[in-house]
C-alpha cells in the first residue's frame, strides 16, 4: 500500500522526467526510506521509467543515490542495469559522490568499484576522488 501511495503521489505531480526545476521520479524514489526504496525504484522501471534520466543538476538516479547515501538504491538500479561511469553535468560519477558521503563511503563506493567504476574522475577544483578521501581522513 506505501508503494502505491508513492507512485500516486509520483504519478500526480506531474513530474516529466525532463521538467525545468523538478527531480525525475527515480531521483526521487532514491531518497525514500532504504526499505522502501527498492520496490519503489523496481515499480518504476517496470513501468517505463529510463534509468539515464536526469534531474536539473544532470544526475541521474544513480548519481542521486551515491550523494544521499543509499547503498539500498544504488544496488537495486546497478542490478536494473545502471552504468557505474554515468556521467552528470559537472563530469562527475557516482562514484565521485560516494566517497565525498562520509556516512556510507564504505558500503556504496564498494559496491560501485565491484560493478567497475572507473576512478580519476576530476572536479572544478582539480579534485579527485583520492583527494576528497585524503582531505576527509586528515580532518577526523
Amino acid at each position: 500500500l506505501v508503494t502505491c501511495e508513492i507512485l500516486f503521489y509520483l504519478v500526480a505531480s506531474d513530474l516529466a522526467p525532463l521538467s525545468p526545476g523538478t527531480e525525475t521520479p527515480l531521483t526521487i524514489a532514491v531518497t525514500l526510506g532504504k526499505s522502501k526504496c527498492r520496490e519503489v525504484i523496481i515499480t518504476l522501471v517496470s513501468g517505463g521509467a529510463h534509468l539515464d534520466f536526469r534531474n536539473r543538476q544532470g544526475q541521474t538516479a544513480l548519481h542521486r543515490s551515491a550523494i544521499v547515501g543509499n547503498a539500498e538504491a544504488i544496488r537495486t538500479l546497478l542490478d536494473l542495469g545502471a552504468s557505474p561511469d554515468v556521467k552528470d553535468a559537472l563530469d562527475l560519477t557516482p562514484l565521485y559522490y560516494s566517497v565525498c558521503n562520509e556516512d556510507s563511503v564504505q558500503e556504496c563506493s564498494h559496491m560501485l568499484l565491484h560493478e567497475r567504476a572507473r576512478i580519476g574522475m576530476c572536479d572544478a577544483n582539480g579534485w579527485y576522488e583520492i583527494h576528497q578521501v585524503s582531505s576527509r581522513e586528515a580532518g577526523q
